[in-house]
């Protein structure tokens, strides 16, 4: 049967209390240590996720102090005196705990150094390995699983007693020790012991093996002993009430059956001290059943877009499938599902994704037509949801899911559920031909207008300048018209309650639907609110909104205002207008043909219009109620438009 290696032993020492001289927790949070910021630079402050004059933990983020920084930084300490242990005849320290370390590269230092007090100066002691603990997260260190250490065993048979009353150590992190800026993540180290011995023994060293027994949805371990640390025999045992088994050599035991998706933790104690033990733990999944396309699981279509019908699945020990490569990402743990096209378009989502093994949640997924034999892709998506169109009604297809990453031992391994939904009919404005009136208040937005995108289809029209308008993306766009209120030239868009999208995108357009001007394109969430100048005043725009890539689904709130400060001047030479506030009777005069007056309210519409042909006129505003009007007139072909109060 082939064997399977899941993961190499991290070793977890341990000790009993029996006649040590020295067995002393740092007990964290503890005032008598010390946090001390060696150096640092950049204008970022440190990331202290944990400090243990305060905490339970040491933990530092590296990643969010700064690319432009150098760090170095430690917490130490207080006085130890080793005296009596060096006395006793327990003349080796060491020290224990647990960490959780997300390295980047060789330059990084992590490490416990002793105080010398004979050289005035910090030693190391131990430096622990530059490579990631078992699924470090990227942030938030402590959250990750600890992995225990023991140090190295520092003899002080030969310690004076400057050097044995000044002992003291610490734990040091230089993110760069070649003095550059580091830019790396970051660790958590736990409250450690420090203890003395008599004996030097060295931890046991061991790799567990997981054997599958998938048929029967099981497994067993072989326990590998490599070192015995110099013991004479070490024991060996599990957390799952098997029989424990002793070795006298190096060797190799094995334990179980254990149910499939189980965590087992072995330890290996030296049976000479058992003080000192070394201990591990592996998981094993068996493959899901539908690790190949041959036998997909059958997926129940949605009616509607409520995704009621779920399938659950998971990419953990999933194995890559010998169909091609040919959709984003590397589908190196895929599985298979399938189902019959009800509609010639439908919504294809990834729901409830979480990590079982790792951190990443990363997922990938394609859509093929044809058989497991002979697949054509119609479709794939990075993003956990896709529109797929122009499928065949009747026809049977295969979604293919998988960890998007091309490292297989990162690469997404989760439980997810898939669900395929038929599409909403687009809205009412899916198109500028119907565009939604959307009316500008005054001085700030008073009333959005709600937007869903689900349903939503790409337009004739030209595509817009930003946003990045992807026509195989998921979603479309909607559509408003804007009358620009008579003396107005700049107005105000503004996005509320995004539910669902990552940022809306939107153009302004001039002139009519099938033949329009961009005049100005926003995007992201420093593009809002969006103020947009030039405008003609009374003229009707067209506002086009939609989800940035068109890639996903959800819901928002648009609206707009102006200022009535933007009112335009007067730029016809000649031109007058009087009184200002007016009662009654507004007078107008120019150097030609008065030939259109409009007057409007401040909601923007038309209360009076009259057309003079004349020099002079006047406008009875009598009948009007109080307040704010904008007059928009034009002579000989020049527009001009402003603002009057009636009292």
């Amino acid at each position: 049967m082939r064997k399977i290696t899941l993961l190499f032993a991290a070793m977890v020492f341990g000790w009993t209390l029996q006649a040590q001289t020295l067995n002393q927790a740092a007990n964290w949070p503890n005032t008598n240590w010390t946090l001390n910021v060696i150096e640092h630079t950049g204008s970022n402050a440190q990331d202290i996720e944990a400090d243990p004059t305060a905490d339970a933990n040491f933990a530092y983020d590296d990643d969010d102090t700064g690319s432009g920084s150098h760090d170095v930084i430690a917490a130490e300490s207080p006085v130890i005196d080793l005296s009596a242990a060096q006395t006793a005849g327990e003349n080796f320290i060491k020290v224990s705990g647990e960490f959780v370390f997300r390295n980047l590269d060789n330059d990084e230092y992590l490490a416990i150094e002793y105080w010398d007090s004979d050289a005035s100066a910090w030693t190391l002691w131990y430096q622990f390995p530059n490579q990631d603990t078992a699924g470090a997260p990227y942030d938030n260190y402590c959250s990750g699983t600890p992995v225990s250490y023991l140090s190295d065993a520092l003899d002080i048979s030969g310690f004076t007693a400057t050097q044995l009353s000044g002992f003291k150590y610490r734990f040091i992190y230089n993110d760069d020790t070649t003095g550059g800026n580091g830019y790396n993540y970051g660790f958590c180290l736990s409250s450690p012991t420090i203890f003395s011995n008599s004996s030097n023994f060295t931890a046991p060293v061991f790799t567990l093996t997981s054997v599958p027994d998938c048929a029967n949805g099981q497994f067993s371990v072989d326990v590998e002993v490599t070192d015995l640390g110099g013991a004479s025999g070490v024991t060996v045992s599990d957390d799952q009430g098997s029989a424990s088994q002793q070795l006298s050599a190096t060797g190799t035991v094995t334990f179980g059956p254990y149910a499939s998706g189980s965590t087992v933790n072995f330890t290996v104690i030296n049976d000479d001290d058992a003080n000192v033990f070394a201990s591990d733990v592996v998981s094993f999944y068996c493959p899901p059943a539908n690790d190949e396309c041959d036998n997909a699981t059958a997926v129940t279509v949605n009616t509607d877009d409520t995704c009621t019908n779920l399938t659950h699945g998971t990419t953990v020990s999933a194995t890559a499938s010998p169909q091609a490569d040919d959709v984003t990402g590397t589908p190196n743990n895929d599985v298979w599902f399938t189902f019959t096209a009800p509609e010639a378009s439908l919504y294809i989502k990834l729901l409830n994704v979480t990590a079982v093994v790792g951190t990443s949640t990363d997922m990938g997924m394609g859509l093929y037509s044809g058989d497991c034999a002979n697949l054509t892709l119609v479709n794939d998506s990075d993003p956990n949801t896709m529109r797929v169109n122009g499928l065949t009604v009747g026809d049977t297809y295969y979604l293919r899911v998988y960890g998007w990453g091309s490292n297989i031992n990162t690469t997404a391994q989760t439980e997810f559920d898939v669900c395929v939904a038929t599409i909403p009919a687009p809205p009412a404005n899916d198109d500028c031909a119907n565009a939604t009136p959307l009316t500008l208040d005054q001085g700030a937005i008073s009333s959005f207008i709600s937007v869903d995108n689900s349903g939503a289809t790409f337009s004739s029209e030209p595509d817009p300048s930003c946003g990045d308008y992807s026509t195989n993306g998921l979603s479309g766009d909607v559509w408003f018209s804007v009358q620009i209120p008579a003396g107005i030239t700049e107005v105000t868009f503004d996005v509320a309650n995004i539910n669902g999208l990552t940022s809306v995108a939107a153009a302004l357009y001039s002139g009519t639907c099938g033949s329009l001007t961009e005049v100005d394109c926003t995007q992201y969430g420093l593009g809002w609110p969006w103020t947009i100048s030039g405008l003609t005043a009374g003229d009707t725009y067209y506002l086009r909104a939609w989800d940035y890539g068109n890639n996903q689904l959800g819901t928002f709130d648009i609206g707009g205002y102006y200022d009535t400060s933007s009112i335009a001047d007067n730029k016809i030479e000649g031109f007058k207008f009087y009184p200002n506030p007016v009662n009654h009777t507004l007078n107008l005069s120019a150097q030609e043909n008065i030939e259109n007056v409009n007057v409007f309210n401040i909601a923007g519409q038309e209360v009076l219009s009259i057309q003079p042909n004349a020099t002079q006129t006047q406008i009875n505003m009598g009948k009007l109620q109080n307040g704010i009007y904008f007059v928009k007139a034009q002579v000989n072909g020049q527009v001009t438009a402003f603002k009057v109060v009636k009292k």
